[in-house]
Formats: structure tokens, C-alpha cells, sequence
């Protein structure tokens, strides 16, 4: 930023210089007619043309890029959307599979559980036996 503002100085300093080295007059010739103006005037009018011609195309860049920054920054939202909609889709996954293991589990504990009343059925059955 600093050296713009340099390079700028430096630019009007320049154009100051030769703006008041040429103070002869000069005939400029327009299509309708002619003058006769300080040449002085000639260079500050071109200069001057020449910086609104610079503002005019950067201006034309500037909001090209501000659109493209703002399609990107749209674009990226919906990406965050997509990620983060990935994100909760896996964790409802996750959670339903962890559902899924502890349905699975409770139900071999319930198969474990009545194999062993079974089991105890069947040996409190034999004893009885037994004992008539």
C-alpha cells in the first residue's frame, strides 16, 4: 500500500514538473475548429482523462471480483450446508446402529436369561425326580 501511494507522489510530482516546464501555448485541433491553449492544460487534461479511464476499468474489475467473491461465498454456504447435513445424517446412522447393537444385546441377554430358567427348570425338574 505504501509503495502505491509512493509511485503516486512520485507520478504527480512529475506531471507538476512538466506541467510548469511547458507553459508555451499550443494550437489544438478539434474537428469543428482549433485553439490555442498553454500546453499546461493539455497535460493535466490528459492526465486527467487518462486516471478516469484507470478508475473507470478498475472499477469494472473491482465489481467483477466482488460478484465472483459473492457466488463463491453463496457457493460455500451450501457446501457447509451439505457438510454439515452429512455430519447429522452420520450421527442419526451412528445412533442407529448403536440402537440396533443394544437391541441385539438386550435380546441375547433375554435368550441367555430364559436358557438359564431353562436350565435351572431342568435341574430343579431332575432333583425332584430324584428325590420321588
Amino acid at each position: 500500500m505504501q509503495a502505491k501511494v509512493i509511485i503516486f507522489l512520485l507520478f504527480a510530482l512529475f506531471v507538476a514538473v512538466l506541467a510548469v516546464v511547458n507553459i508555451q501555448p499550443v494550437v489544438v485541433n478539434y474537428v469543428i475548429g482549433q485553439t490555442e491553449i498553454p500546453l499546461i492544460f493539455v497535460v493535466i487534461f490528459s492526465v486527467l482523462i487518462g486516471a478516469l479511464l484507470l478508475f473507470f476499468l478498475s472499477s469494472m474489475k473491482q465489481l467483477k471480483l466482488q460478484r465472483k467473491i459473492k457466488a463463491l461465498e453463496k457457493e460455500n454456504g451450501q457446501i457447509k450446508e451439505q457438510l454439515e447435513e452429512y455430519y447429522r445424517l452420520k450421527k442419526e446412522d451412528g445412533l442407529a446402529r448403536v440402537e440396533e447393537q443394544e437391541q441385539a444385546q438386550a435380546q441375547a441377554q433375554a435368550k441367555t436369561d430364559s436358557e438359564e430358567e431353562q436350565s435351572l427348570d431342568s435341574e430343579k425338574e431332575m432333583t425332584e425326580q430324584e428325590e420321588k
